[in-house]
């Protein structure tokens, strides 16, 4: 199955519908509005893609209990990455929740903007499909979440 042809089914919460991959139901473009239906729903994680700071919900991430953070050391993505972190600087404590994570970053860079700004960064592989994703990925999320 391509990931054109996911297996959409209709949500049985107000979500339109949702799509599973390895036992992971997937919610694509959920508002805020269907966020307490989802979270009536048993799920032992709730997961919420905020996309890019910019577009982020700010309130709502805030009332999570873990706060994860993903940034890349790509040249044309580590504005944005500091552009977040400048962002939490202003308007919120990055204290307690907050996980802050690179895709593939090398020890030196870490360490870097790490000392920076007062946080801890960890280095994540970079995952090329995120629909494709492989079961060895999954401890690296489990680990996260403990």
């Amino acid at each position: 199955m391509t990931e054109t042809q996911l297996p959409f089914r209709q949500a049985q919460n107000s979500c339109r519908s949702y799509f599973r991959i390895y036992d992971v139901d997937y919610y694509p473009n959920a508002s805020s509005k269907e966020l307490p239906s989802l979270l009536n729903q048993g799920y032992e994680y709730l997961i919420l893609d905020m996309g890019n700071m910019e577009e982020a919900n700010l309130p709502e991430l805030l009332r999570c209990d873990k706060k994860i953070v993903l940034g890349s050391l790509a040249p044309w993505k580590m504005n944005k990455f500091r552009n977040t972190l400048n962002r939490f600087s202003q308007t919120a404590s990055s204290g307690e929740g907050f996980i802050y994570l690179m895709e593939s970053g090398n020890p030196k860079t870490l360490r870097k903007i790490s000392g920076t700004y007062h946080i801890i960064v960890r280095s994540v592989p970079f995952i090329q499909n995120p629909f494709r994703i492989g079961k060895e990925f999954f401890s690296i999320l489990q680990e996260l979440l403990e």
